[in-house]
């Protein structure tokens, strides 16, 4: 599978399970894309990913079963789908959510956490949200 992919800056949007089933380390998305769709990078590798501030979607289960240790979820994003990080081989130092975001959905189960979960005020969640997640001291999601 692909390695090392190359988006172009005129992309507005990733379709659904494009890069899926690769063997992707790190990717930037340009600024102009606005969705990620479900499964985009679903069972690669990812260690890194770059994510613009006009993304204002992030599909179900877009960047399950990787290598992330954080991710940073910028300001736009309104829509987090289900699974979203779901079954990352590696343990997770940080998930950044903007606190714009209104709520997440249901189940971003099996996530390895270095640290622990506070979800502040205002924020809401869906069923299971972190079911099956093991965590370490201190807070790994932190709110900007």
């Amino acid at each position: 599978g692909l390695t090392k992919v190359t988006l172009p800056n005129s992309l507005k949007y990733i379709g659904s399970w494009a890069f899926e089933g690769n063997s992707l380390t790190n990717v930037t998305i340009p600024d102009q894309v606005t969705i990620i769709n479900s499964g985009v990078f679903y069972n690669n590798k990812l260690e890194t990913i770059t994510l613009p501030n006009t993304l204002t979607s992030i599909g179900t289960r877009a960047f399950q079963s990787n290598n992330l240790k954080s991710i940073t979820i910028p300001e736009n994003v309104k829509y987090l789908g289900e699974e979203f990080m779901i079954n990352n081989t590696v343990e997770v130092e940080e998930i950044r959510i903007p606190l714009t975001l209104k709520g997440f959905v249901n189940n971003n189960a099996n996530i390895l956490l270095k640290r622990g979960i506070e979800v502040p005020g205002g924020v809401g969640t869906g069923d299971f949200i972190f079911t099956n997640t093991t965590s370490y001291a201190e807070n790994v999601i932190t709110y900007y």
